[in-house]
């Protein structure tokens, strides 16, 4: 299987798993970056619902990245601040 096809089956199965979690958008981002011709070359995969915001995570497994992304986004949505509405103080 060529990596156009495998990317392509990946970014649908991840289409998929945030339009069950009703996430509005997905941004996912590979990254390989090194030296060509010794050492090391880093892979490092980034996801999210958008490449501007500061909560996508970053890690070495696209799967543990979305499970982590999913978790944080759970923390929020139950631990999110209190509001208390406004209100006229009876005299």
């Amino acid at each position: 299987m060529s990596f156009e096809r495998a990317l392509k089956n990946e970014v649908q199965r991840f289409r998929a798993m945030f339009s069950e979690m009703n996430a509005p958008c997905i941004n996912i981002t590979i990254t390989a970056s090194g030296p060509v011709d010794h050492g090391d070359v880093a892979i490092t995969f980034s996801i999210g619902e958008s490449q501007w915001g500061d909560e996508s995570v970053k890690g070495a497994n696209l799967d543990a990245c979305a499970s982590e992304y999913f978790r944080r986004k759970g923390w929020k949505r139950h631990n999110d601040c209190l509001s208390l509405p406004y209100f006229e103080p009876e005299e």
